[in-house]
């Protein structure tokens, strides 16, 4: 598998200047991670497509990069990799976090999307630096409106993840957090 060919391919897409979490870095974090963590070659290149392709569309103001991340996916991707399609489906789909615990996933879909949401499941994780990434993400959003919707996703995803995780910091970070003593 020609990893950095794959990233060429989507780096048109992902090299965006107002994606600074959303980013090939992400891509890059998640693909290390699969590769130290899952032991099949299946399972290895899946993840690394997972990767590549979930979050290939991603414009923070739309609620359908999924879908046309999916879209992208099926037009894009290297006919080697075509049989993995249907499974980028599926996990593609299930990264809009509208399940309701990691536990009532497919085991097979969670050992891959788990490393999507790694950053929120990890002790030591700079949550400072992602937070930021994520709120530079949303500067057209009221700040106050902001603190709030994110407070509110973080909670959700405290009841879907496994424990222990760092949401509860980030939460305390976010509520305490002013964006004038970070510019």
């Amino acid at each position: 598998m020609d990893i950095e060919k794959l990233k060429d391919q989507v780096r048109p897409y992902i090299d965006k200047p107002y994606r600074f979490y959303h980013n090939m870095e992400h891509v890059e974090d998640i693909i290390s991670n699969v590769q130290a963590s899952c032991h099949s070659q299946f399972d290895v290149e899946l993840g690394i497509l997972f990767a590549v392709y979930h979050d290939v569309i991603y414009e923070p103001r739309l609620t359908d990069n999924e879908e046309k991340s999916i879209e992208l996916m099926k037009k894009i991707i290297p006919k080697e990799y075509k049989h993995y399609t249907a499974m980028l489906e599926v996990l593609i789909t299930y990264s809009k976090y509208q399940w309701d615990n990691y536990q009532s996933l497919p085991k097979w879909v969670w050992n891959i999307l788990k490393f999507d949401v790694i950053g929120l499941i990890k002790e030591d994780e700079d949550i400072v630096k992602n937070e930021m990434k994520i709120f530079k993400e949303y500067q057209f959003v009221d700040f106050d409106l902001y603190k709030e919707a994110r407070i509110e996703i973080l909670k959700k995803f405290a009841s879907k993840l496994p424990h222990p995780n760092n949401i509860a910091s980030r939460i305390e970070f976010l509520k305490s957090f002013d964006p004038n003593k970070y510019v």
